[in-house]
């Protein structure tokens, strides 16, 4: 439970409110590529956050388009996986009934996870079919 007790005291309140208030968002909301880059910054510790690639893979896209996905199109296994934090994020949305919305990029082969793996992964493990994210598309 390290990593969500470190979750939840990570957040200052005035950047869960920008999480919040983006998780309101209506499917079909467009976010710009450096809009996305904000977001995933607001919610991850970035001095110990190791995907360092994320904001080149941002870039690719022109626009992230904020949809449910169906959990079997995503690209669940692209990525190392630390199954402790997976238990931790099944956890916090017990207890909280929420989550915040993955960032993926569509892809010929599926959705490939640009934030979100253990998010996606835990919510998968929990039975659901579809959840919300963010699709950038070229």
């Amino acid at each position: 439970m390290k990593f969500l007790k470190s979750f939840e005291s990570y957040l200052p309140k005035w950047k869960m409110k920008y999480v919040d208030e983006l998780e309101q968002e209506e499917m079909g909301n467009v976010l710009q590529p450096f809009e996305i880059v904000e977001y995933i910054t607001s919610f991850h510790d970035m001095d110990s956050y190791d995907d360092t690639d994320f904001y080149e893979r941002c870039e690719e896209y022109d626009k992230f388009v904020l949809k449910m996905i169906d959990v079997s199109d995503i690209l669940l296994d692209e990525w190392q996986l630390d199954d402790d934090k997976v238990d931790e994020y099944i956890e916090l949305y017990k207890k909280t009934n929420k989550y915040p919305t993955i960032v993926v990029g569509e892809t010929d082969n599926g959705y490939t996870i640009i934030d979100g793996l253990h998010r996606s992964n835990a919510l998968h493990e929990l039975g659901f079919k579809k959840i919300r994210a963010y699709v950038g598309e070229k």
